[in-house]
């Protein structure tokens, strides 16, 4: 068999190369993929490895070619580069191997430089003591220094890389079980194995223990070559590496549907409650539950934007934690707010920069190893999210996307919350304001309605009073004078009970306690009777009545349609000029507005300012010209007349161009009928 193989050693040259490319491939492609577990975050030195090392075969194998055809002239160049990829592919195979290492355990760091320094012993070892073996760049030489590499550096780079397999496979940690544990102990032993038969036995050379130890006597012992067994060994590494990622790919992709899946029925809990802090009481324990920890807290910005405080916690041992005020720039809100990412903490208490306060009560709490996610609102940090366990854990980059993604949604919950309970104490607080306000209103009412009853007895028997001695002739009460100070008496009590009145009726409207007693009005008659009763309020002024013959009667309260009109032309007779005209109009159905009526009173006088004209039928309102010329008035009746006008379903408003002339109208509704009203016939 070694006959056989020996005849047929460019066969096994094209194997083992091959073997090497292809695990060099799989490997380069695996290395773009962010599903390998983040101790292999160095895959790429691994695939380098095991392209050069492929292109080191199939230069051998080029060699042997050469050298069976003659072609001494190549082979030396084809040598040195076989040399170069030897040197080169172990020292990668080794940099991978302690950089997985270091990984895992960061406290050997110092074994990243290890690499670099065998490497450049091999070169001082083949430049200095090489010499004295052969001269440099002979066939002897070359293989020496070929040698010295494989025990230098591939030694070294597989025990190394299979010690940091076997620990990754040994630390594998998931919630259920998996293969990838098995695989990376496989790749492990493969690795061990691939160890002695590259690293120690090597190609003969006059030393010891390559002189003994050697691919030759490999062959001739076992009658196997040995770049078969490596070839083998090669394939073993790729498949198993390629099957870790191939698991772990589709493990994360299974987590992925079922962190999608809670994270929707964990929000849609979340989002349907309304109260904050069953909101944050929500958010912190599906938080631990959706990452499987032992405690969660959750700290928000303070108002002041100075600080966190805790807001929320889960699983805690201690009430101090409740109590934390956490610096926004310091520990792991401040390495999360800088990079806006999830922060993951293998070790809270050994982790350089994160010990800060409140280190004391973390060690208490006993927590070790955790994540913290910003909670980032529309650009802005509502705060921090918390998982912890109190036992080593080595968090994944995917616990982190998970936990950051959960962070998200909640600070949008939380934010609904924060502003559904800025809704709710604004509307408790504009609930009690509207109650005291009702009850001072109330009050108001009470007093008004009582002050007005306890006027009106006294006022009637001056009235009447004064009336009745008014009956009698003058003589029976004195004389004129006497006569006059009687008027007087009779006229004042008269205007003091139309205000006790108008206050009633204020009162009323407030209140929305005013009742009318609705029938049809002939509006052209009653506006003559209205007209000649209030002639005194009126004196000194024509009032002309306008009404179009065949008006439809109007559905309304006759009293207090009266009232409308009294208040319009008392009001249109205190702000005319003297000896000036008031005219009242009556158009029926304006083309605006169908089944209404139209009643305009215009005067002629000072007119209405346009700044004073919204505040004109508010209530107690008086204009600066009335209070100026000290003309009587509550400043109720415009209010009144409006609060009338609205309560038959009417409008109200005025017109005025000052200095001239001033209309107020309104509207009433009319009583459907069959008859038209002509308004080219008018009555005056």
């Amino acid at each position: 068999m070694a006959e056989f193989f020996a005849s047929n050693l460019i066969f096994v040259y094209l194997i083992y190369g091959f073997a090497f490319m292809v695990m060099g491939l799989v490997l380069s492609l695996l290395v773009r993929t962010p599903l390998r577990p983040p101790a292999l975050g160095s895959l790429w030195l691994l695939a380098a490895f095991g392209l050069l090392h492929g292109s080191l075969e199939w230069t051998d194998l080029a060699v042997l070619v050469e050298q069976r055809a003659g072609a001494t002239e190549v082979i030396g160049v084809l040598r040195w580069i076989a040399l170069g990829l030897t040197g080169l592919s172990f020292a990668f195979l080794l940099q991978f191997g302690t950089e997985v290492l270091a990984r895992l355990a960061p406290r050997l760091w110092p074994l990243r430089l290890l690499a670099p320094v065998l490497f450049v012993v091999w070169l001082l070892l083949s430049l200095v003591v090489g010499p004295s073996i052969a001269p440099i760049g002979s066939s002897l030489w070359i293989t020496s220094g070929q040698v010295m590499a494989r025990y230098l550096l591939g030694f070294s780079g597989c025990m190394f890389t299979s010690v940091a397999l076997a620990w990754l496979g040994i630390s594998w940690r998931r919630p259920r079980w998996s293969p990838v544990p098995y695989y990376l102990l496989i790749a492990s032993v493969a690795f061990g194995a691939y160890g002695i038969l590259a690293g120690l036995i090597v190609p003969a050379a006059p030393f010891f223990p390559a002189s003994v130890l050697n691919a030759d006597n490999f062959l001739a012992v076992t009658g196997l070559p040995v770049q078969l067994l490596r070839a083998l060994m090669a394939l073993v590494v790729g498949a198993t590496l390629a099957e870790t990622f191939i698991v772990e790919a589709a493990r994360r992709q299974e987590r992925t549907g079922r962190t999608l899946a809670v994270l929707n029925d964990n929000m849609r809990e979340i989002v349907s409650e309304v109260s904050l802090d069953t909101t944050l009481r929500l958010v912190v324990e599906r938080a631990r539950d959706l990452l499987g920890t032992d405690t969660s807290f959750l700290a928000l910005v303070s108002p002041d934007q100075q600080c966190l405080e805790m807001a929320a916690s889960v699983g805690v041992r201690t009430e101090v934690v409740k109590r934390l005020r956490l610096n926004l720039e310091e520990g792991i809100a401040g390495a999360a707010m800088r990079t806006g990412r999830p922060v993951i903490v293998d070790n809270y208490l050994r982790a350089p920069g994160l010990l800060r306060p409140p280190l004391d009560v973390m060690r208490d709490e006993g927590v070790i190893s955790g994540i913290g996610a910003p909670m980032m609102k529309d650009g802005r940090l509502l705060g921090v999210l918390y998982v912890f366990n109190r036992r080593p854990t080595r968090f994944d980059p995917a616990d982190a996307d998970t936990l950051a993604s959960f962070a998200g949604e909640a600070a949008i919950a939380i934010d609904r919350a924060r502003l559904l309970a800025e809704i709710n104490e604004d509307r408790q607080q504009l609930a009690a304001a509207l109650q005291r306000e009702q009850e001072l209103e109330r009050q108001r009412e009470e007093f008004v309605s009582v002050v007005a009853h306890d006027l009106r007895g006294p006022i009637t028997v001056i009235s009447g009073f004064a009336e009745l001695l008014l009956r009698q002739s003058p003589e029976q009460h004195g004389g004129p004078r006497e006569e006059k100070a009687l008027a007087n008496i009779a006229a004042s009590a008269e205007r003091l009970k139309r205000m006790v009145s108008d206050l009633l009726d204020a009162s009323r409207l407030e209140a929305r306690r005013l009742e009318l007693k609705r029938q049809k009005v002939d509006l052209a008659r009653l506006m003559q009777d209205v007209v000649e009763r209030v002639a005194e309020l009126t004196k000194g002024h024509e009032v002309e009545v306008v009404c179009c013959e065949g008006l439809p009667p109007v559905d309304a309260d006759p009293e207090r349609v009266e009232q409308i009109l009294s208040n319009l032309l008392s009001n249109a007779a205190k702000y005319s000029y003297p000896e000036t005209p008031i005219l009242v109009r009556v158009t029926p159905e304006p083309p605006e507005h169908p089944r209404e009526a139209l009643v305009a009173v215009t005067n002629e006088g000072v007119g209405v300012p346009p700044e004073e004209i919204p505040r004109l039928f508010s209530r107690f309102h008086r204009a600066p010209s009335a209070g100026a010329s000290g003309k009587p008035g509550l400043g109720l009746g415009l209010y009144i007349t409006k609060g009338l006008v609205e309560a038959h379903g009417g409008r109200v408003w005025v017109e005025s161009e000052p200095g001239k002339t001033t209309t107020f109208c309104f509207t009433l509704p009319v009583v459907e009928t069959e008859s038209r009203a002509d308004c080219s016939n008018k009555l005056r």
